[in-house]
């Protein structure tokens, strides 16, 4: 039989059993999210609520209540950020993005404040993400990326650090990092295009990250 509970917060679960087919699910949501999203009143005041949904099956998208979970939570994350008020299916495709900003979500929900990213994880769209979801005001959190070494030259380290800010959707990071040593580019170039990155705004402090006790002389 069908069973509904509270799991945290604002997230619910709910199982449905016995289906017959993704297409008798698909027609169940959409006549739920139809009744979830109709206004309601609060004494005189009319309320508009809206959710976002996400489904797994069984046994296509997992054979344990673990599996499946994180699946749908998977789902679910897929769309939030597009618009609330909608459903999807568990695709794995939608894995890896994901969980990168469910994880980063829930970590910020948790209590961490601080955001470590950078250019070659192929993550800074999702760490946005997740910080926008997670409601965590963008002054209590503490966002570091850093630049990879093929954008050291002065022309394409400001373009990338404007491309990370595009990605993240964020006006500034609070530090912006060189992430390895590059010999091929002289040191005292990139720091220059370095400070000027934090000059025009863009990075609150700027550093290094993986340079020797040498190159931090230099």
């Amino acid at each position: 039989s069908d069973m509904l509970s509270r799991i945290s917060g604002d997230e619910f679960l709910l199982l449905l059993s016995p289906i017959q087919s993704q297409e008798e699910v698909a027609e169940f949501m959409r006549s739920t999210l139809e009744r979830l999203t109709a206004p309601f009143f609060i004494d005189s005041s009319e309320v508009f609520a809206s959710t976002s949904v996400g489904v797994s099956l069984y046994p296509e998208h997992g054979r344990s209540f673990e599996a499946l979970r994180q699946n749908a939570d998977i789902a679910m994350y897929s769309i939030k950020n597009g618009g609330k008020g909608s459903a999807a299916f568990f695709d794995s495709g939608m894995e890896r993005d994901a969980l990168a900003r469910m994880k980063v979500e829930q970590a910020l929900r948790l209590g961490y404040r601080h955001i470590d990213t950078a250019q070659i994880y192929d993550n800074e769209r999702e760490v946005g993400e997740g910080l926008r979801a997670s409601g965590i005001k963008r002054d209590d959190v503490f966002l570091t990326t850093k630049v990879w070494t093929t954008h050291f030259k002065p022309k394409d380290l400001e373009r990338s650090a404007k491309e990370s800010l595009a990605r993240l959707r964020m006006t500034e990071v609070d530090l912006l990092l060189l992430h390895w040593p590059n010999p091929q580019v002289p040191l005292s170039d990139t720091l220059g295009a370095l400070a000027r990155v934090r000059q025009a705004g863009l990075a609150r402090h700027i550093g290094v990250s993986n340079f020797n006790a040498a190159l931090l002389a230099e």
